[in-house]
């Protein structure tokens, strides 16, 4: 007999919150307003609270609440979803859920004893689960675990382990930040294109392999850089962008740029990129330019972060550096700063190569006794861009220092 068509005997009696349909495979299925279990072969069931059960066994146990497939129970106040063996929601944690596929669960009774709520999530897939609050895993065996709320993955095996973060790709990996792409993994930052790796709040976008590797990084940014290194993104990287094959910075709040390299092993190689220093005097004492190495130094006036140079390396630095009177504006002034340095084995081979070159662009009258410098720093191992200010005035100094660098 076609679905749906009125059956002219039922097992129950019928009262004002019951329908009776029979099957066309045969048999009957009850519509029950107190959300009961209807006995094979009941194929569906709407119930008072409402409640609706379709496929023979179906079980809506929860006020609200839809299952949909043979022995799918849905349980759990609100709107709750589930097809083949799914579970979805849970009669006094998890409400308004979602769970499609063989083995799904999105709130589901198999996380009651973890004490996980999943209320407001959508499981779709083979083995799809989500444990946490308004979680979406869609995909087989795509997840949201440890209770982890406001959650994406998709994508087969797809996984977040923390709060919000967002996994897209096959096996792709996302604890708090967004990882996308085959095999992307993100602890904290953004991770795009296959087998990415990023953390601590960083970007890294199609840049694959161990030498892109931002773990030790912070609010970095690495885009199409090429793999192939076990160099590492540098300790002290804080604010470092590299674009570019084989692009790979040197020290903190460097750009760099990239093109390839002359060998897969050490990468930057062949580099620029350029850095924004920046210092505030009150005297005439020499002082070393900086640039921000940490978060807490961003709005630092006296930033201790450094240039960085390789072993065996050659440079040349280009550095326009503009100097002004904090607050009056009275006084002013401009240099151009040009020069070559080469480091080999260790810090102390560090050396200015020929004459640097310094211009004077433009100057007031007041700022007459300003100068600035540079010198190689053999303790360090880099240049000593520095600047000599005026006793008993604020001034505010930033150099923008372009660098080409060869190595080998």
């Amino acid at each position: 007999m076609p679905l749906g068509k009125l059956a002219p005997k039922a097992p129950v009696k019928p009262n004002a919150a019951q329908l009776i349909v029979s099957s066309q495979f045969g048999g009957q299925a009850g519509f029950s307003g107190d959300g009961s279990t209807i006995q094979p072969p009941a194929v569906i069931k709407i119930g008072a609270t409402p409640s609706i059960a379709i496929g023979g066994g179906a079980t809506a146990a929860g006020a609200g609440s839809i299952a949909i497939g043979a022995g799918a129970p849905a349980a759990g106040a609100g709107s709750t979803l589930r097809l083949a063996t799914a579970f979805a929601g849970d009669p006094t944690l998890a409400s308004n859920c979602i769970a499609i596929g063989v083995g799904a669960k999105a709130g589901a009774q198999a996380f009651q004893n973890l004490g996980y709520s999943g209320s407001n999530s959508i499981a779709i897939g083979v083995g799809a689960t989500t444990s946490g609050t308004s979680g979406i895993a869609l995909g087989t065996n795509a997840s949201i675990s440890g209770n982890s709320s406001n959650a994406i993955s998709i994508g087969n095996a797809a996984v977040n382990t923390t709060t919000s973060g967002i996994a897209i790709g096959v096996t792709a990996n996302s604890a708090g930040g967004i990882a996308i792409g085959n095999a992307a993994n993100s602890a904290g930052g953004i991770a795009i294109g296959g087998s990415t790796t990023s953390a601590g709040n960083s970007v890294v976008i199609d840049a694959t392999g161990t030498g892109t590797n931002l773990s030790n990084a912070q609010r970095a940014i690495a885009i199409n850089v090429a793999a192939g290194s076990a160099a590492t993104w540098p300790v002290a990287g804080f604010g470092t962008v590299g674009i570019g094959a084989a692009a790979l910075p040197e020290g903190p709040g460097q750009f760099c740029f990239g093109n390839g390299s002359f060998a897969s092993t050490p990468l930057g190689t062949a580099i620029a990129g350029f850095y924004i220093l920046r210092m505030s005097t009150t005297t005439a004492t020499v002082t070393e330019f900086g640039l921000a190495d940490a978060f807490g130094q961003l709005s630092s006036a006296t930033p201790t972060g450094k240039i960085a140079l390789s072993d065996n390396s050659t440079y040349i630095f280009d550095a326009d550096i503009v100097a002004r009177k904090s607050s009056t504006g009275t006084d002013y002034s401009a240099w151009n700063l040009k020069f070559c340095i080469n480091r080999e084995a260790g810090a102390a081979t560090t050396a200015l190569v020929g004459t640097v070159t310094k211009t004077l662009i433009g100057q007031t009258a007041g700022a007459a006794t300003w100068d600035v410098n540079v010198t190689a720093d053999t303790t360090n191992g880099r240049p000593n861009i520095s600047v000599t200010g005026q006793a008993g005035t604020t001034i505010r100094w930033v150099a923008n220092c372009r660098m080409t660098k060869v190595s080998g």
